[in-house]
């Protein structure tokens, strides 16, 4: 493995790498959403010939009765969900990692030295991911704290329609400052 120049980084060299990514991308993706569906799978959502079609009927009737039927149900299984979206976002820094080694390297990759480069990247990223949440909470906690005042500033001077489109619209804005 030799290093790559600028100009000779090309995406379609390794679409191995691509290929393990995205893999790893869907099982965690699947394995995140398993027990929200299962939950709703257990309410009877996706039997019959009709499978899940029920739930995204006009007016959402059979949803807002499965959701009221199952809610402690369902709590349980989106903290589930949360801890594994926790756990997958750490590991699949690996095949991210993997990917970029990849893509910055000529010749013939040897998976031995691949990951173990790819392994030495890792912490680098993790810090990187740290900081981004850290940043991102900040962000978000600014917002939250400058809308309660705002909120009150607002609230005699413009109707309530308008009112909740302002904090709507704030709460947007916050949303585009995270992202």
């Amino acid at each position: 493995m030799t290093p790559c120049t600028p100009a000779r980084i090309l995406a379609r060299r390794r679409l191995g790498a691509i290929a393990l990514l995205w893999a790893s991308r869907l099982c965690a993706s699947v394995l995140i959403a398993w027990p929200i569906a299962d939950v709703f799978r257990g309410l009877g959502a996706g039997r019959g010939a009709e499978r899940d079609a029920a739930l995204f009927e006009p007016g959402a009737l059979f949803l807002l009765e499965a959701l009221r039927l199952g809610d402690t149900a369902l709590l349980s299984a989106l903290q589930t969900a949360a801890f594994s979206w926790c756990i997958f976002s750490l590991l699949l820094l690996v095949p991210v990692s993997a990917l970029l080694v990849a893509m910055a390297h000529e010749g013939r990759l040897e998976l031995g030295a691949w990951l173990g480069r790819a392994l030495h990247h890792v912490p680098r990223f993790l810090l990187l991911a740290g900081l981004t949440v850290l940043a991102q909470a900040l962000i978000l906690l600014a917002f939250v704290l400058l809308y309660v005042p705002l909120h009150r500033l607002w609230l005699g001077r413009v109707s309530e329609r308008a009112s909740d489109l302002l904090s709507v619209a704030w709460f947007g804005l916050a949303g585009a400052g995270v992202l």
